[in-house]
């Protein structure tokens, strides 16, 4: 094995590692890994969010998202409403009740990832950082070539 798929198999062992840890905190907490994702990205999103934005952060199947917001708006935890002027697309915002849920089942979780980022100095961090986009950058451009 030549220096760059080693280096490559390291950083999917780390990733890879990494993306487990939030599907084993999802389950202690008794959610799925999806609505972990979901949850978190509406806590943190701004303005007007989409299930099609939420799917294009979040790599997740339209379908899976569809009814993890159907679940969401059941218990009241989100509420929908129309864009203007695009009847098609519904915004999905967190209820009052949705962010103290929210705030409830991932506030250790929020803690855990600054605790972690905190714990690097911040030529780290950055490079790490720069690292996954360029790779990102990289694979998706290569990917596309390759058959």
């Amino acid at each position: 094995m030549d220096g760059s798929r080693r280096r490559f198999e390291r950083f999917f062992a780390a990733w890879t590692a990494v993306d487990s840890m939030y599907d084993e905190y999802a389950k202690e907490v008794g959610i799925t890994y999806t609505l972990l994702i979901v949850l978190d990205f509406l806590y943190y999103s701004e303005g007007d969010v989409t299930q099609t934005n939420i799917c294009s952060a979040s790599y997740c199947p339209k379908q899976t998202v569809n009814s993890v917001i159907n679940g969401l708006q059941k218990k009241g935890y989100v509420e929908l409403h129309e864009l203007p002027g695009d009847r098609r697309n519904k915004c999905v915002r967190l209820t009052a009740d949705g962010r103290e849920y929210a705030e409830r089942l991932l506030s250790r979780m929020w803690r855990a990832e600054t605790a972690a980022v905190e714990m690097l100095d911040e030529e780290t961090a950055e490079s790490m950082i720069h690292g996954i986009e360029e790779y990102t950058r990289n694979f998706k451009k290569y990917l596309k070539k390759t058959d």
